[in-house]
């Protein structure tokens, strides 16, 4: 990064001026900008993760007891309504022998019905 560099250019020249109070505070300064930029790094990632989760909830549907995403006009599911509902993870329910749906993750069972495809 070119301020980086300037920053380290200054801090020689003042080194080597033995200015060492203006050098110590050149380096404090370098070390606030990394972790500005660390800070910024990691609202970034926060902000596409949030868009990430706001487009894939604008995707889910509840229906038949259980929720579904709605890509292309076409369903898929059903998924959990617990797991979502406190963890916001679309977790695929389970067939089961007895005609129920389980989730895999927290074990709660379902009796879904399904919808016209």
């Amino acid at each position: 990064m070119a301020i980086f560099d300037k920053l380290k250019s200054i801090g020689s020249v003042l080194k080597e001026a033995n200015k060492i109070e203006e050098y110590k505070q050149i380096i404090e300064i370098q070390q606030e900008l990394l972790n500005l930029t660390q800070k910024n790094a990691s609202l970034i990632d926060k902000n596409k993760n949030l868009k990430e989760k706001l487009k894939l909830k604008e995707k889910i549907v509840f229906e038949y007891d259980s929720y579904w995403t709605v890509e292309e006009g076409s369903k898929k599911g059903p998924y959990c309504t617990a797991c979502w509902d406190n963890k916001n993870k679309l977790i695929r329910l389970q067939s089961s022998k007895t005609g129920y749906r389980r989730c895999p993750i927290c074990d709660n069972v379902f009796n879904v019905g399904f919808p016209n495809r």
